[in-house]
């Protein structure tokens, strides 16, 4: 759920941590963990692009799909 609300938010490792009440270590190894298993599920986001709402996550698929 971290990285999701990392990803989905663009918040930083330190604020995702302060919330989920961890130490941003934990978020910043999530992160790295579950970033690539939503890519090879056809999942991927590049780093510089953030999806602040449904509408911008539906127009991305559609123009990112492979």
């Amino acid at each position: 759920m971290a990285t999701l609300v990392h990803l989905r938010h663009g918040l930083t490792h330190d604020v995702v941590a302060a919330w989920s009440g961890v130490h941003r270590s934990t978020i910043t190894r999530s992160v790295a963990e579950v970033r690539p298993l939503l890519a090879e599920r056809g999942c991927r986001v590049h780093d510089a692009v953030r999806l602040r709402t449904l509408a911008d996550v539906v127009a991305y698929l559609g123009h990112h799909v492979r």
